[in-house]
């Protein structure tokens, strides 16, 4: 039977990427554009940032609203993906982004002993 390990990833927004270059975090933004080869996104972020977003394979479904990506970071404003969750329309017409993106402001504020 194969392992599957679990990576610890840290919540960022489009200013923290840069403190995290190689690493992986979970990224949660509204999709502006989807790349017309079905591959890379443009997600404006809580902080109000534009990140492009890269999967490994291309999407299996069009992208709109509130979506949460994991992956590693490439570039101050790139990641590179593997897994996304697309949140429905219930669920984001009564999520606080301003709320969500100050406590990952603080999440990154503080250290992580945790995670080196």
């Amino acid at each position: 039977m194969e392992e599957h390990v679990i990576e610890p990833r840290v919540r960022v927004n489009g200013g923290a990427l840069a403190r995290h270059m190689g690493r992986p975090v979970s990224i949660m933004g509204t999709v502006l554009n989807t790349h017309p080869n079905g591959i890379s996104v443009e997600l404006k972020t809580t902080d109000n940032q534009v990140v492009t977003v890269r999967m490994q394979e291309p999407f299996q479904e069009p992208l709109s609203g509130l979506v949460e990506f994991h992956g590693t970071v490439q570039g101050k404003n790139t990641v590179s993906s593997d897994f996304y969750l697309s949140f429905p329309p219930e669920f984001t017409n009564n999520f606080d982004l301003e709320q969500y993106n100050e406590a990952v402001t603080l999440l990154n504020a503080i250290s992580n002993p945790w995670i080196s």
